[in-house]
């Protein structure tokens, strides 16, 4: 094929906005000699230079897979992507996240070598081997220097061709996953995506995410399911950018893929997303958050689709920089956030259009509305020429750099046809941005986002903004890991649930800290009587202690009615100290706040009745008779803010469980609420004493490995 030529960007002079900026030009006219003829606005932009295309051919490997390869003989350097078409979407509908395993353990064994034999094989060539799935494709990606490229293509057929996915390949990756996966639920961006994603696309594969249970569910027998299915010649598209000839590279990939045997693969399927005649508004409780994190999105459409070039215009212009609408009316207007963007997110098959914002909690509802009042401008209003312009500009002058290389234009043509576009279009792109018009852009506003129809996200305190979240539609609200909330949930309310402290018996129980089944620390917890403010008390103790830091809390509680009376909290480290110390009398919460580097928090304010203090709240599980199907809820004081907020206890049911201090016969019992949500295992006898829990958010596992006499 001919080298192509495309013309190079437009460059545009930015008027100075500074006050300094503006005095320059006049201090330059004052200081010549010669008359300066003043210049009204920036300069006209300067034409479009021509820039050589990259060359690049197509064909055809023996076997059945599409071939493109761009020559590039300046360095001595071959990079090979291997794009097999079937990524997370084509998962199992109850595997969510087999696409991603399969291509994690592409390079940890095959038929031929072990994982350390394929490390050390890549090392020997200074070779870089890597896999990863996105939705629609997997990338299979080696990179090596031209001498050693027959060697590298003989290590990238044998991992594509004949992986073994050991099982104790499979164990680490998933205990890995789950983990990474338990992490995410504490950030509010995770959440905030999930959520959105679920309800746009509903049960088609886009909306389908890998969790926990899922990917404990994937066995050695899907990965391999999988890969038979998908991993095809005749499903798959080989890209060669480098120091190679096309006929070169094609007779070395015959070779090196000659095992590789064609036949049929199954493309996923693409159900129907929801339809919706109203906002979606959906709220993900996360107790004692400051700020709130705001998705306003929609499903867009195909990947081929045509209105996609001014719909990028578009999501530029209302909030692709810092320079867009939201960015310029949020933060530098208001003053309510860091930032605000939007994206329109192109896939295979239908995209979306999302805006965003991090915003503080009182201002949650201001914000969103006007989020959604900028969004109604850009469809109601042609955008104008000036605004449209700079984004023109800005991509029709960036674009060179998109094709500077021979692996970006590869990849820039590979994602053209995965997408089922001409690499015509691609030629043509900045013609094709300049041709943009107002109209364009407002039609295609209109057509693909209407914020009426949008899903909402809002991730923040429920009891601080569901409120005023209203005025937008029906909110629907549930927790860190997805499951429905209610009203009762959330709200604070007076509790007269009636405890029974005196099945408590004095006792030490020891535990370990356990990330990915390696232990970081010992914990000891000891439960016996006490004195304080001149009163006997029955307190439980925990302390931590790991390396060079040591956490230590304690609640003191009334033996006989189980009233709270004190909270105290230690954490000392290398970099300082953190502690904390409340008092509840009566009707009142007081004490104060530490944290490190920080002033003292005072703390004074009215008491929730019924309301309990620190790991009172777990002792609730210890005391009650737990039958399944068992819920309460309780207000437990929050203590670096001494507000109280509802924690609900559920009982799951039964089960047995082992950790290092026995076999046990447990039950199953959530947390919810509070601080987070943990899923805890007691005794069965009462009192039902701490076994084993997980909490959402963070990788910790807590396992009892001694009981008291034990």
């Amino acid at each position: 094929m001919n080298a192509h030529r495309l013309n190079a960007g437009r460059t545009r002079s930015c008027a100075h906005r500074t006050r300094r900026g503006a005095l320059i030009p006049a201090l330059l006219m004052l200081a010549s000699p010669f008359p300066v003829a003043a210049q009204q606005g920036p300069p006209e932009p300067l034409p479009f230079d021509d820039i050589p295309f990259p060359a690049f051919e197509e064909r055809l490997l023996s076997n059945g897979a599409d071939l493109i390869v761009v020559p590039h003989d300046e360095l001595p350097y071959v990079t090979v992507n291997l794009v097999v078409r079937a990524g997370n979407a084509a998962d199992p509908r109850n595997r969510a996240g087999v696409a991603g395993m399969v291509a994690s353990l592409l390079n940890k064994g095959t038929d031929n070598r072990t994982a350390l034999d394929i490390a050390d094989a890549a090392d020997h060539i200074g070779a870089n081997l890597s896999a990863a799935a996105g939705d629609d494709w997997t990338n299979v990606v080696l990179g090596v220097v031209t001498t050693q490229l027959d060697a590298g293509l003989e290590l990238l057929g044998d991992i594509v061709v004949n992986p073994s996915f050991p099982d104790e390949e499979i164990d680490l990756y998933r205990q890995q996953t789950v983990t990474g996966l338990q992490v995410q639920l504490g950030s509010p961006g995770f959440l905030a995506s999930r959520e959105f994603q679920q309800a746009v696309y509903g049960r088609h594969p886009y909306g389908l995410l890998p969790t926990p249970e899922s990917i404990e569910r994937i066995r050695r027998s899907d990965l391999i399911a999988f890969h038979l299915r998908h991993y095809k010649p005749t499903n798959s598209l080989v890209v060669v950018a480098g120091d190679v000839t096309a006929d070169d590279i094609e007779a070395r990939l015959n070779e090196a893929l000659a095992d590789w045997e064609p036949g049929p693969s199954r493309p996923p399927t693409y159900f129907d997303i929801p339809v919706r005649e109203e906002k979606e508004i959906i709220l993900v409780h996360r107790p004692e958050s400051v700020q709130s994190t705001i998705l306003v999105g929609k499903s867009a459409m195909k990947g081929d689709h045509e209105d996609w070039m001014p719909l990028n215009l578009g999501s530029r212009v209302l909030g692709g920089s810092s320079t867009g609408r939201l960015f310029q009316v949020l933060r530098e207007d208001r003053g309510w956030t860091y930032g605000s963007y939007t994206s329109a997110v192109r896939k295979r098959d239908l995209g979306y259009f999302l805006a965003n914002a991090e915003v503080r909690s009182e201002v949650t509802d201001s914000a969103l509305a006007e989020l959604l009042n900028q969004v109604d401008l850009i469809r109601s209003e042609p955008v104008p020429a000036d605004e449209l312009t700079d984004v023109q500009d800005y991509l029709i002058g960036s674009f060179p750099r998109t094709i500077e290389t021979p692996q970006a234009i590869a990849n820039q043509v590979a994602t053209y046809r995965l997408r089922g576009r001409s690499t015509e279009e691609l030629e043509s792109y900045r013609d094709r941005v300049a041709a943009v018009a107002p109209e364009d852009i407002q039609g295609a506003l209109m057509e693909h986002f209407d914020p009426e129809q949008a899903v909402v996200v809002v991730v923040g305190d429920a009891t601080q903004v569901r409120s005023n979240l209203t005025r937008f539609g029906r909110v629907r609200m549930v927790d860190a890991e997805g499951n429905q909330l209610t009203i009762d949930d959330v709200e604070v309310r007076d509790s007269d649930i009636a405890y029974d402290p005196s099945v408590l018996e004095p006792g030490i129980w020891r535990y370990q800290l356990m990330v990915q089944n390696r232990k970081v620390a010992d914990m000891e917890r000891v439960l016996g009587f006490a004195t304080r403010n001149d009163e006997r008390a029955m307190s439980l103790s925990s302390t931590v202690r790991a390396n060079n830091i040591t956490q230590v809390s304690e609640v003191f509680f009334s033996p006989r009615s189980f009233r709270p009376i004190a909270n105290t909290f230690r954490l000392v480290t290398a970099e300082g100290q953190a502690s904390w110390e409340l008092e509840m009398d009566g009707e009142r919460v007081s004490g104060r706040a530490v944290a490190t580097g920080r002033e003292a928090t005072e703390i004074e304010r009215e008491a929730v009745r019924g309301a309990l203090l620190g790991e009172m709240y777990e002792l609730v599980a210890w005391i009650s008779e737990l039958e399944e199907g068992l819920e309460l809820r309780y207000p437990v004081v929050q203590p670096q803010s001494g507000r109280a907020r509802t924690v609900t206890l559920r009982v799951r049911g039964s089960t047995e469980i082992t950790v290092p201090g026995g076999t046990f016969e447990v039950i199953e019992v959530s947390f919810s609420g509070g601080e987070g949500n943990q899923r805890a295992y007691f005794t069965a006898a009462r009192p039902h004493v701490l076994v084993r829990v997980e909490s959402t958010g963070s990788p910790v596992v807590v396992e009892l490995t001694e009981i008291p006499g034990g």
